[in-house]
């Protein structure tokens, strides 16, 4: 590995804030799919108490949208912490440093240096 390449990675710090907040996202899904489950057992049988009904859905709905606030957060966590700009800002201080200069772009390079590209928006990418 060059050092460049080196440079890079060292930038790059990898969290388990994307496995976490897949974790939460399928908790998320099944708890939809218990509360949709829950709605359709009501119609289909009517004659569930209501003070069963109601406390069941009251649980779905509120681990729900706690789970939705909290992936919310910790997606924008996850945008910040690979903010692109200051990414290569640290990139280029180090690099300066060593009175290096990205001379050679290859495709492990380029690969090291797009480690991971989210779409904000169709003229929008964050790194």
């Amino acid at each position: 590995m060059t050092t460049i390449q080196r440079v890079i990675k060292s930038t790059i710090k990898v969290d388990d804030v994307e496995s976490i907040i897949e974790k939460l996202t399928l908790e998320r899904d099944e708890n939809e799919i218990a509360l949709s489950n829950l709605i359709d057992t009501k119609v289909k049988k009517p004659d569930i108490p209501e003070s069963i009904f109601n406390a069941k859905y009251r649980e779905y709905s509120d681990r729900l949208k706690v789970l939705t606030a909290e992936i919310n957060k910790l997606e924008l966590e996850h945008v910040k912490n690979y903010d692109t700009k200051k990414r290569m800002d640290k990139i280029g201080e180090i690099l300066g440093k060593k009175n290096l200069v990205i001379d050679e772009l290859d495709s492990e390079i380029l690969s090291t240096f797009i480690y991971k590209m989210i779409s904000v928006s169709p003229n929008e990418i964050v790194c």
